[in-house]
């Protein structure tokens, strides 16, 4: 069969291991050496120069009609979540899902998705870090704070970072079977799924004792021993208190 064609957002700040994800997990997935079932290409709004995240200047030679050709539109990690997409950029989003295909957005991508309005009423997440401000500007969106992608109709969205490439996986599952997605996580050296959220990596501050509260010293000592019996016996031995 021809390849599935991919089209990957590049733009000034673009992560370059965002950008590199596609290519990565996609290209891997392969019927034999010669015969990749994916083809992934880049495009930006204005062909050029791109510079990257990293400070990489990267070429890219095709514009957004190379959307117009793909089965798979891919936008990585926006830059900066509070810079709106361009009209230019929105106008070939809402074009390319009318027609159907599949519009994936990773990480902070999620923003320029919602900016196109292709999230109205729909399941998605981002990352965990910008789930208030994705949640204020996206009221629409049924926003899913604890996936690490989730999937509604032609829409993909993923959290943060590594979550693009359970995602790109998810992308290979869906197309081509559980077969070629183990295949391919299995040569790239990582689980073919994940299990659990990205609650899992929320930050949560430990809470200050006050000094005042009259087990604060047992508790302290409980986190430093989590491997242990901390029985209810064993911590009032601690305290030298009673069992009640």
């Amino acid at each position: 069969m021809p390849p599935i064609r991919v089209a990957v957002l590049a733009f000034d700040g673009v992560s370059l291991f965002h950008l590199s994800v596609p290519g990565m997990v996609l290209g891997t997935a392969q019927s034999t050496p010669d015969e990749p079932y994916y083809q992934v290409n880049y495009c930006a709004e204005v062909p050029g120069m791109v510079s990257s995240d990293q400070g990489l200047g990267l070429s890219v030679s095709s514009g957004l009609e190379l959307m117009h050709t793909a089965d798979v539109i891919i936008i990585p990690a926006w830059g900066d979540q509070s810079v709106v997409a361009s009209p230019t950029l929105v106008q070939a989003l809402q074009l390319a899902n009318a027609q159907g295909k599949l519009i994936v957005g990773l990480c902070l991508g999620a923003f320029v998705l919602g900016d196109a309005g292709l999230l109205d009423e729909k399941e998605a997440t981002t990352h965990w870090a910008a789930r208030d401000e994705f949640a204020r500007r996206f009221p629409s969106a049924r926003f899913r704070p604890q996936a690490l992608y989730v999937c509604a109709d032609n829409i993909i969205t993923s959290a943060g970072t590594v979550a693009a490439i359970d995602c790109c996986l998810h992308l290979i599952r869906q197309r081509l079977g559980a077969d070629v997605a183990n295949r391919t996580a299995k040569m790239l050296v990582t689980p073919p799924h994940r299990q659990g959220g990205q609650a899992q990596y929320v930050e949560h501050t430990v809470p200050q004792l006050s000094s005042e509260t009259h087990l604060s010293e047992v508790l302290a000592w409980a986190r430093t021993h989590l491997a242990s019996d901390l029985s209810l016996d064993v911590l009032a031995d601690r305290a030298k208190m009673s069992r009640r």
